[in-house]
């Protein structure tokens, strides 16, 4: 939806969703850093707005209530042109990657921001969580991965587990079928939900 009318391309403004490939904000998470994280699956990216941003609509055409403070675009395809005092990081987030290695890296090129959580993490909603959150993980739908952020530079420095669907490897442990959400927990543990065929939730213990 722009301006109030439906719309069927992914080059949505930065305080707007796609409105294609599954486009619907898929994730609403609390940083302790006063900000709200919302995934824009189709459009592979993160809006990050102030918690106290926007009023109510008094229209019967409710428009936007909040411009994003930053966008962390994840991957190859993400990238919509934002307002010029919208700051953008993390934009191609794998093309420091050799064309070998992205091949192995991205079964597809098209993301899907699906899910996110912080790591460290002290509760779910983020009152009490340590001022060092410093990475995001991050679901990715598409390619059936979960990847690791810098939260700062949203640079994609790791990831859990891989892909286990045609053509990856089997269904595994450590392998994920259609990866959906995660949540972190108070002792560092990762959580990964996986929907279709996966129908199981995976946990990733963090070894010292």
């Amino acid at each position: 939806m722009i301006n109030g009318v439906p719309s069927n391309s992914q080059a949505c403004p930065a305080e707007t969703f796609g409105a294609s490939g599954g486009g619907h904000p898929h994730c609403i998470v609390l940083g302790n850093d006063r900000n709200v994280y919302a995934c824009d699956r189709p459009n592979s990216r993160i809006l990050v707005f102030d918690r106290g941003c926007g009023t109510a609509s008094t229209t019967g055409n409710p428009q936007p209530l909040c411009t994003p403070k930053k966008i962390i675009n994840i991957g190859l395809n993400a990238g919509q042109t934002p307002p010029a005092n919208v700051p953008v990081i993390g934009n191609n987030a794998f093309q420091n990657a050799a064309p070998e290695n992205a091949a192995a890296i991205l079964g597809s090129l098209t993301t899907r921001s699906s899910d996110i959580d912080f790591w460290p993490n002290i509760d779910y909603l983020a009152t009490k969580s340590p001022t060092s959150q410093k990475i995001i993980v991050n679901v990715d739908l598409n390619n059936d991965n979960v990847w690791l952020l810098d939260k700062a530079t949203a640079t994609v420095f790791g990831a859990l587990g891989v892909c286990g669907i045609i053509p990856c490897p089997g269904h595994n442990a450590g392998h994920f079928a259609y990866s959906h959400s995660t949540a972190v927990d108070s002792k560092g543990n990762i959580y990964l939900a996986e929907t279709i065929t996966g129908r199981r939730i995976q946990k990733f213990v963090p070894v010292k």
